[in-house]
C-alpha cells in the first residue's frame, strides 16, 4: 500500500485527485468527516463516469 500526502495548492488540489481516482478505479467509498454537498457536486462528473463504466461509488453513513 501506498500512502501519499495531498494539499490543496496552486500545483495539486483535492478535487482533482479525488476525481482521478474515482473515474480509473473499480471501486470508490467516499469517506470523510468534512465530505459537504458541494464537495460530492464537484465530484459528479468523475462519479457519473465511473457509474456509467458498472463502477461501484459509495458514501459512508455519517456517524454523528
Amino acid at each position: 500500500m501506498i500512502i501519499e500526502l495531498n494539499l490543496n495548492t496552486e500545483n495539486q488540489n483535492h478535487q482533482g485527485l479525488l476525481s482521478s481516482l474515482v473515474e480509473n478505479s473499480e471501486e470508490s467509498v467516499l469517506c470523510s468527516g468534512w465530505l459537504k454537498i458541494e464537495g460530492v457536486r464537484r465530484l459528479e462528473p468523475s462519479i457519473r463516469k465511473a457509474v456509467s463504466k458498472k463502477f461501484s461509488v459509495s458514501e459512508s453513513p455519517r456517524i454523528f
